[in-house]
């Protein structure tokens, strides 16, 4: 095998090789929120801009680095991307650390399936912090490793966990997930009288650092509190804000929504090989470290346990928000604890078979689109188990299984070629950038962060605004108008095709300035911002409040008897169907508009998803002869909350058949419960 000719420094070399040449393959673009925030953080710190009030600012591992590069070599995204590239190899470093001195099959394994991991390739170049916690998880865990099983040198293991998880401090406040896993080995030495000096050494290094980390950002902002206070200031209610929510959905995130994200992320496989090994385990003592394969087997069960139910708050229980970038840790440990399993002599195979059935049978009864890719692995792993005694028979098992685990990468580099990151970014630059015309360029909501991002943060010729985010109020006379379609970044952007403001929508049905139907990205020219309620006329105006029916409202009122209302004293609980406006379109002067346009807006409280939808239909002898609705769901943003629904439709007048009557309501298809209030309708002849 290609093992027995590589030393184990060469082996660590091709694998961090490969991600790098992974990189370069199967970059597919910017994910368009929180990386786009960083790299302009990043850029207007160049400018002498430090935004002292955004939390953003103080993840230090990822901005000064960032900004380093910037200073360098100017803003592209090799400079963007290098400190997580560099972050990611470190991981696979310490991965070479922990298992130097172990087979080369092991170190294999260890660096193959870590990098087999979907998510840990998508998020090692990535401007985000994530990565680098990554890293401090790592590297903290090395220096517990190096004190129980290779230097009991107190001072330097004491001063590395202690930077390390400094490292972690200064990433992201990830790395508190960290402590339950801290604790009980701190508790393991205090009953076994042993070590006592290594933590008194981590603990006085890690004040140390973090006396020189308050006084820093006292001097720098006056205040020794700026970076919590920063993050207080920004936080917002979302459908992560667990401790604001009903028990059922929080006993929802630390069950089956949990199970949900280890099938996601490709972890309910080894998480089940893990588990199942550690339970073979029992007459030895469940948690027992005395050696690496149990050592890592403890580790990563109790970082999956500490990942789901550890709180991020002291002053309430809220586990962490359940995306797959909040828990790269797992990926490394999950690789390396399997590496050992599937490599050592395997002395409890019925377990370790039990297990994967487990997994084989969960991956099957949940319907998971990867379960033909599961299914070989988990064959492959049955094939290493049963043919471990056998001669060359595991060699050939593992062989056959880490080409099984390259399907992942291979994958992602042809999604990425798809894709053609780097096509999009040329065709925008040469279209919209380097034209010297000053222009708006309204696109989706990641579409503009990226234009912004390739255009350097320059605002003077090319300025890339959201479509909700731009309005008649903002436009400059000086300024062109352009439309830019881009369905990958529509894609990332979750925005409803449907709901485009008018404006779009009448520039879509001309013709595109540039096309290019292999990446689905198009241009077109925005003569005027039209506003329909100034450039249209008012035909209808009317509202439901469901303190009592007004005219031309219908249905039985439901009213709340949980006095959960926006405002007033009643809201509508929508059993099924609220109250509905229902008007005779023969009764209102529509002939000499050839559109109308309707907008809609109400307050919605739910208590957990549904599948509730808003809906305008035009019905004509009992038949629908227009329907189309919006899903309520995505505007609640955190549930047990109120939130705005917002949506507009248009319809060309000579499609309205005589005798049409227009409904509008909002229909409960699941029947859960959802309450609704101020019910909003304009509709305008254009």
């Amino acid at each position: 095998m290609l093992i027995s000719f590589l030393s184990k420094e060469r082996i660590l070399l091709l694998f961090i090789s490969s991600l790098w040449i992974f990189h370069f393959l199967g970059f597919n673009g910017h994910y368009g929120y929180d990386d786009m925030e960083y790299a302009q953080i990043a850029n207007g710190i160049l400018q002498g801009d430090f935004p002292i009030n955004n939390h953003f600012a103080y993840r230090f591992t990822l901005i000064f680095p960032t900004v380093l590069m910037y200073s360098l070599f100017g803003l592209s995204d090799f400079t963007s991307l290098f400190s997580v590239l560099l972050a990611s190899s470190g991981v696979l470093y310490f991965i070479y650390l922990f298992c130097k001195d172990f087979s080369k099959t092991s170190l294999f394994l260890a660096l193959g399936i870590t990098l087999s991991f979907e998510y840990y390739l998508i998020y090692s170049d990535k401007i985000m912090p994530d990565i680098h916690v990554c890293l401090a998880f790592v590297a903290s865990i090395y220096f517990i490793y190096r004190k129980y099983f290779t230097s009991t040198n107190s001072s330097i293991n004491g001063i590395g966990l202690s930077a390390s998880l400094f490292y972690g401090f200064l990433s992201k406040g990830t790395i508190l997930l960290i402590l339950p896993l801290l604790l009980f080995f701190l508790i393991k030495d205090l009953l076994e009288k042993r070590d006592l000096k290594f933590w008194i050494k981590s603990a006085l290094w890690g004040i140390a650092f973090l006396v020189i980390y308050f006084f820093s950002i006292y001097l720098f902002s006056g205040s020794f509190s700026q970076r919590f206070d920063a993050i207080v200031a920004n936080s917002y209610y979302s459908r992560c804000s667990y401790d604001t929510q009903s028990l059922k959905i929080l006993i929802y995130r630390i069950s089956f929504d949990f199970l949900n994200l280890l099938k996601f992320g490709e972890l309910i496989i080894p998480s089940t090989i893990i588990l199942g090994f550690a339970l073979g385990q029992l007459k030895k003592g469940l948690l027992k470290t005395k050696t690496p394969i149990h050592f890592f087997s403890v580790v990563f069960i109790l970082l999956l346990l500490s990942s789901n139910f550890m709180s991020i708050s002291y002053k309430s229980y809220h586990p962490m928000c359940l995306d797959v970038r909040h828990f790269l840790y797992l990926f490394p440990f999950a690789g390396i604890a399997l590496a050992f399993i599937l490599s050592s002599d395997l002395k409890n195979k019925i377990i370790l078979t039990k297990a994967i059935v487990i997994g084989l049978a969960y991956l099957y009864f949940t319907q998971t689109d990867d379960f033909f890719t599961y299914r070989l692995i988990i064959g492959l792993v049955l094939i290493a188990i049963l043919f471990s005694n056998k001669k060359n028979g595991k060699k050939i098992a593992i062989g056959v299984l880490l080409l099984i685990l390259i399907s992942n990468p291979i994958q992602l580099i042809e999604g990425a070629q798809r894709v053609d990151y780097k096509k999009q970014k040329q065709l925008v630059r040469t279209a919209l950038i380097e034209n010297p015309v000053a222009k708006y360029v309204i696109t989706d909501p990641v579409a503009a962060r990226l234009g912004n991002y390739w255009n350097e943060f320059d605002s003077s010729k090319a300025i890339f605004v959201a479509y909700d985010d731009f309005s008649k109020e903002s436009f400059k006379e000086e300024r062109k108008m352009f439309l830019l379609q881009n369905y990958a970044s529509r894609f990332l952007s979750y925005y409803e095709d449907s709901n485009y403001p008018y404006p779009v929508k009448e520039a879509l049905e001309g013709n595109a300035l540039l096309a290019d139907s292999s990446i689905g990205l198009s241009i077109y020219e925005i003569k005027e911002w039209s506003s329909p309620l100034e450039d249209g006329k008012l035909i209808l105006k009317s509202s439901n409040t469901f303190e009592e029916t007004p005219d031309p409202w219908t249905g039985k009122k439901e009213a709340n008897q949980e006095a959960i209302v926006f405002e007033g004293k009643y809201s509508n609980w929508v059993h099924e169907y609220s109250p509905t406006l229902k008007i005779a379109l023969d009764t209102i002067d529509f002939k000499n508009s050839k559109k109308l346009f309707a907008t809609i807006n109400l307050m919605a409280y739910a208590e957990e998803k549904l599948e509730g939808s808003l809906v305008f239909t035009i019905k004509s002898n009992g038949e629908n002869t227009f329907y189309e609705s919006r899903k309520i769901h995505p505007f609640i943003k955190s549930y047990s909350k109120w939130w705005v629904v917002s949506a507009n439709f248009t319809i060309a007048t000579d499609s309205i058949p005589p005798n049409s009557e227009l409904l509008i309501y909002v229909w409960n298809s699941d029947k859960k419960k959802l309450l609704i209030d101020n019910f909003e309708i304009e509709i305008i002849g254009l």
